[in-house]
């Protein structure tokens, strides 16, 4: 994992596939954020379980950003470079534009 800074409350991880992910397909680590941290605190809270990925689809840059949030960290999974990707059973997807 590589740790992305801090953004009180979270710590910010990107896991190994995810950092390829992105280098692979032009998503900057900050656009990814950029598009979880947008969904705001509270929502973020709400997601605290860990028991679920969630898929926030940034419609405005054409990427997908995988993550969970579990003991206050922020982990990004993978970065998708399209919105229109299949949603697992146990997944949650939300959309920013």
């Amino acid at each position: 994992m590589t740790y992305l800074g801090q953004i009180k409350p979270y710590k910010i991880l990107s896991t190994r596939h995810a950092d390829e992910r992105m280098e692979q397909r032009g998503v900057d680590w900050r656009q990814a954020l950029g598009a979880i941290l947008s969904l705001g605190i509270d929502r973020l809270r709400e997601y605290e379980t860990g028991d679920r990925d969630v898929l926030v689809r940034d419609t405005v840059n054409g990427f997908t950003a995988v993550f969970t949030v579990d003991r206050k960290q922020i982990r990004i999974i993978t970065v998708i470079d399209n919105v229109d990707c299949h949603t697992r059973e146990n997944e949650l997807e939300v959309s920013v534009s």
